[in-house]
């Protein structure tokens, strides 16, 4: 077999009847010297039969099993095995948007001076309606300061999958815990701030398929406590980095705007980090990306404005408004 140009990391979990389309969108590529990295983490049902079937009919699938860790660690495994210098991510329930999509991305990445190359995606939900989303603006290549930073307030919704990367990029980057969610934009994140040129691709690499059972979209209070973790240490390690003067504004509105979706458990006995959520408002309360929030969703101003117990800024925000508006209707007098 040839060198593997890409090694494909696929963590596979109780995935047995999303697998085979999955592996088949891999084998089926045009560029076919590959490697595929299933990596079994602990699946209670026929999952890791199937991945060793695929790897005993064709010799560019490998198989690893391990105890049921969670997808980080399941990744980090891959990361360790892999051969080939770049790595693609791939979950076991989507599938590539065609047989070209590896080919190239890995042209593009061949012809130098590139870290990341960015593709789009496809979501398909339950009734198998599709959308094409773009991940990125109009520009080609990207310095890591202005993907974050569109990334930060375009889209914070960050998956490690459909990128194609340089595997150094990974060296010295890990988890200390698992998070039960978005712990894709920690590692994405951190990725993104080691490199140099990124390049964006708009066109689809991945079919992202949403389904009810996915661990991403069954809510609960771990969920939650996990969702505001992860989006702490984000700002952690944007701080270690050196860049967070860059990246400042961008930030704050991320941070703040994923704060929003904890407001969905609030209600939870046992949400015990209320009180940190509260101090990471009041922290930004008089930021630029807060003044943005107030302007363009004024609903979503007030509800962190009351919930920080900061009802006073909201009040006079209120009354500033009224003194414009009073003004507003004089002058057309």
């Amino acid at each position: 077999m040839l060198m593997a140009l890409i090694s494909v990391i696929v963590p596979v979990y109780n995935a047995e009847i999303y697998l085979a389309t999955c592996v088949e969108s891999l084998l089926c590529q045009s560029l076919t010297n590959i490697e595929i990295l299933l990596v079994d983490d602990g699946s209670s049902d026929l999952s890791g039969i199937k991945c060793e079937q695929y790897a005993n009919l064709d010799s560019r699938v490998r198989v690893f099993h391990q105890e049921n860790r969670g997808v980080v660690y399941a990744r980090n495994l891959g990361i360790e095995k892999a051969c080939a210098p770049y790595l693609f991510f791939l979950d076991a329930d989507d599938t590539l948007y065609d047989s070209n999509v590896l080919e190239m991305l890995y042209d593009r990445m061949n012809q130098g001076g590139v870290d990341m190359i960015v593709g789009d995606f496809q979501r398909i939900n339950r009734n198998e309606e599709k959308k094409l989303v773009h991940r990125l603006g109009s520009s080609e290549v990207y310095s890591n300061i202005d993907a974050l930073n569109f990334t930060f307030q375009y889209f914070p919704n960050f998956y490690l999958w459909g990128i194609l990367y340089r595997k150094e990029l990974f060296d010295d980057i890990f988890l200390s815990q698992n998070y039960l969610i978005a712990e894709d934009q920690i590692l994405l994140t951190s990725v993104m701030l080691k490199a140099t040129n990124i390049v964006y691709m708009p066109t689809p690499v991945v079919n992202y398929f949403m389904s009810s059972t996915s661990v991403t979209w069954i809510l609960n209070l771990q969920k939650c406590i996990d969702f505001f973790d992860a989006t702490c240490e984000v700002e952690k390690r944007v701080k270690e980095s050196g860049m967070l003067e860059q990246l400042s504004f961008s930030l704050q509105l991320f941070l703040l705007l994923h704060i929003r979706l904890c407001f969905l458990f609030f209600d939870s006995v046992g949400f015990y980090r209320v009180t940190e959520v509260r101090e990471r408002i009041r922290r930004y309360a008089d930021s630029e990306a807060m003044c943005y929030i107030r302007e363009k969703e004024p609903f979503l101003y007030k509800r962190l404005m009351i919930f920080s117990s900061a009802l006073w800024k909201y009040k006079l925000y209120r009354y500033m408004e009224n003194i414009k508006n009073l003004f507003t209707k004089i002058s057309r007098l």
